[in-house]
């Protein structure tokens, strides 16, 4: 026979702890509005890159993922060749 329990009287259940009124709305509205004031102020601090900083930064990453996909792809046929040639020898 299953045992049944009561919840605890101090957890919250499926009901929600406290309804939303309008009170919490305004709340809410108020609330967004100031977070999107900080990131206004927080977005004038930043140091945005000129155009030519963030040319120059793009060709250095293209370039880099260029090198390291061809360095990685070497290294694969190599340790393929090297583990087939393993396996053909019975090794």
């Amino acid at each position: 026979m299953a045992e049944h329990r009561s919840p605890k009287p101090g957890v919250a259940g499926s009901r929600p702890v406290s309804p939303a009124t309008e009170n919490n709305r305004e709340l809410f509205m108020i609330n967004i509005g100031k977070f999107l004031g900080q990131v206004r102020t927080e977005m004038k601090k930043v140091s945005w890159p000129s155009r030519d900083e963030l040319i120059s930064s793009t060709v250095v990453v293209i370039t880099s993922t260029i090198f390291l996909g061809i360095f990685i792809g070497i290294c694969d046929l190599i340790l393929s060749r090297v583990i087939n040639f393993l396996i053909g020898r019975g090794i």
